[in-house]
Protein backbone atom coordinates (compact mmCIF):
# COMPACT_ATOMS: atom_id res chain seq x y z
CA UNK A 1 0.00 0.00 0.00
CA UNK A 2 1.54 3.28 -1.26
CA UNK A 3 0.27 6.77 1.28
CA UNK A 4 1.42 9.90 -0.32
CA UNK A 5 2.47 12.57 1.62
CA UNK A 6 -0.60 14.77 1.40
CA UNK A 7 -2.71 12.04 2.29
CA UNK A 8 -0.83 12.57 6.40
CA UNK A 9 -2.04 14.26 9.12
CA UNK A 10 0.81 16.51 9.29
CA UNK A 11 0.13 18.78 6.15
CA UNK A 12 -2.08 20.95 8.15
CA UNK A 13 0.90 21.67 11.09
CA UNK A 14 2.42 24.85 9.52
CA UNK A 15 6.12 24.39 9.50
CA UNK A 16 8.72 26.99 9.26
CA UNK A 17 11.63 27.65 6.86
CA UNK A 18 14.49 27.17 8.89
CA UNK A 19 18.32 27.20 8.54
CA UNK A 20 20.26 23.84 8.92
CA UNK A 21 23.79 23.84 10.02
CA UNK A 22 26.19 21.76 7.74
CA UNK A 23 27.27 19.57 11.34
CA UNK A 24 24.08 19.42 11.90
CA UNK A 25 22.65 17.84 9.34
CA UNK A 26 26.30 15.24 9.17
CA UNK A 27 25.26 14.32 12.57
CA UNK A 28 21.78 13.34 11.45
CA UNK A 29 23.17 11.46 8.11
CA UNK A 30 25.00 9.62 10.51
CA UNK A 31 22.28 8.67 13.11
CA UNK A 32 20.39 7.69 10.28
CA UNK A 33 23.41 5.62 8.49
CA UNK A 34 23.48 3.91 12.04
CA UNK A 35 20.42 2.97 12.45
CA UNK A 36 20.35 1.37 9.50
CA UNK A 37 22.93 -0.81 9.68
CA UNK A 38 22.54 -1.65 13.03
CA UNK A 39 19.70 -4.19 14.19
CA UNK A 40 17.56 -3.60 17.38
CA UNK A 41 17.82 -6.20 19.77
CA UNK A 42 15.79 -5.29 22.57
CA UNK A 43 17.29 -8.07 24.53
CA UNK A 44 19.84 -6.10 24.96
CA UNK A 45 17.98 -3.46 27.23
CA UNK A 46 17.10 -3.55 30.74
CA UNK A 47 14.25 -1.50 32.09
CA UNK A 48 16.04 -0.90 35.52
CA UNK A 49 12.80 1.32 36.53
CA UNK A 50 10.51 -1.58 36.42
CA UNK A 51 12.96 -4.15 37.93
CA UNK A 52 13.21 -1.27 40.73
CA UNK A 53 9.24 -1.22 41.13
CA UNK A 54 9.37 -5.12 40.91
CA UNK A 55 11.89 -5.60 43.48
CA UNK A 56 9.82 -2.65 46.44
CA UNK A 57 6.34 -4.57 45.65
CA UNK A 58 8.33 -7.81 46.63
CA UNK A 59 9.88 -6.15 49.53
CA UNK A 60 6.35 -4.50 50.71
CA UNK A 61 4.33 -7.92 50.15
CA UNK A 62 6.66 -9.81 52.32
CA UNK A 63 7.22 -6.89 55.05
CA UNK A 64 2.96 -7.69 54.66
CA UNK A 65 3.35 -11.26 55.34
CA UNK A 66 5.78 -11.22 57.92
CA UNK A 67 7.88 -13.50 55.99
CA UNK A 68 11.42 -13.55 54.95
CA UNK A 69 13.42 -10.00 53.89
CA UNK A 70 10.27 -8.74 56.29
CA UNK A 71 11.35 -5.49 58.33
CA UNK A 72 11.66 -5.37 61.76
CA UNK A 73 9.04 -4.26 63.06
CA UNK A 74 10.53 -1.23 65.79
CA UNK A 75 9.48 1.87 66.34
CA UNK A 76 11.03 4.45 64.53
CA UNK A 77 13.58 6.10 66.95
CA UNK A 78 12.55 10.09 67.55
CA UNK A 79 14.41 12.57 66.75
CA UNK A 80 15.92 15.67 68.74
CA UNK A 81 14.83 18.77 67.84
CA UNK A 82 17.91 21.28 66.96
Amino acid sequence: MIVSASACWYDDVPIPKTEVKKTELDMAIKFIDQGIAEEFRPQEYKDKVRCRILDLMEALKASLKGGKGAAESKPAKKRKAS
